[in-house]
């Protein structure tokens, strides 16, 4: 039987995820229960892996297209919105694909969409006998540290001298942020994908912008530097992409702020340099 539990961000340190309140449907062979093994699944946001190419409109769609997937591998997961799947053998741009995985809701997504490489982090713990049955399992926690990334899915299983259990997940990609973001505070960035080819002009801080530059060069515009003091802009040149992103300086009051102190600079992104990240000051 496997274990339920909740997962959360932790109260004493927000760069960690809290699983907890550990329980069994049925108490049948828990006595022996000897120790617990939790999967954590997660991405980094500003590593953006690649965009799809086609649009997903079919929830049980067999493949993806994507722009790039020279960094896909079968068995990969990937995150695309609020959904995982599991990837095949690429042929090209083709990835074949099983949905709506680690207990994710099968989803569309739109032409240019953002692709994330599914990362994992594994977390094992011991019980003594009788543990999970006793009143001390109400304060078991286990916390598994992963600044800055954003919490997919956990998956947990126990062991006994049986064998052990099947996984159970518990899936946080249904809300807003598609994920849990286990960030401090203010750090926590939004992340945006503009239409592909389209200029674009970034209204406020705490976002990673993915830019899709296939056709043409795509200009982004940095937000005023002054309402936004102290908070961060990533911009990506997604993978695939044929033509450079240029990010300009906003405008504060009329007069042009300044990308890395000059205030007549254009950061280029390129394949070879595709990201740039500042902080309004």
């Amino acid at each position: 039987m496997p274990p339920s539990f909740g997962v959360e961000q932790a109260a004493t340190d927000p760069t960690a995820a809290e699983v907890a309140g550990l329980t069994f449907s049925d108490p049948t062979n828990t006595y022996s229960i000897t120790a617990g093994t939790f999967i954590f699944y997660f991405v980094v946001e500003t590593d953006v892996l690649s965009t799809l190419s086609a649009a997903i409109t079919d929830t049980a769609a067999s493949s993806i297209s994507l722009v790039d997937a020279s960094g896909v591998s079968e068995g990969d997961y990937l995150q695309i919105g609020p959904e995982v799947v599991l990837c095949g053998a690429p042929s090209g741009g083709i990835v074949p694909v099983t949905c709506a995985q680690l207990a994710s809701a099968a989803a569309t997504a739109l032409v240019g969409a953002s692709v994330w490489k599914v990362q994992l982090q594994v977390a094992t713990t011991s019980f003594p006998l009788d543990f999970v049955n006793s009143d001390s399992i109400t304060d078991w926690k286990l916390l598994q540290p992963l600044a800055g990334a954003k919490l997919l899915s956990v998956g947990g299983s126990v062991t006994n001298p049986y064998g052990t259990s099947e996984v159970n997940f518990v899936c946080l990609t249904g809300g807003a942020d598609h994920g849990l973001k286990l960030s401090a505070g203010g750090s926590k960035l939004t992340v945006v994908n503009p239409p592909a080819n389209a200029d674009y002009a970034i209204l406020a801080g705490n976002v990673a912008v993915n830019v899709v530059a296939t056709t043409r060069v795509v200009v982004i515009t940095l937000p005023p530097e002054g309402a936004n003091k102290g908070e961060q802009v990533v911009v990506n040149r997604a993978a695939g992409s044929t033509f450079d992103v240029h990010v300009v300086p906003g405008l504060t009051s009329g007069v042009s702020d300044s990308i890395d102190g000059a205030s007549s600079a254009v950061e280029v992104l390129t394949s070879v340099s595709p990201t740039w990240a500042g902080w309004a000051v």
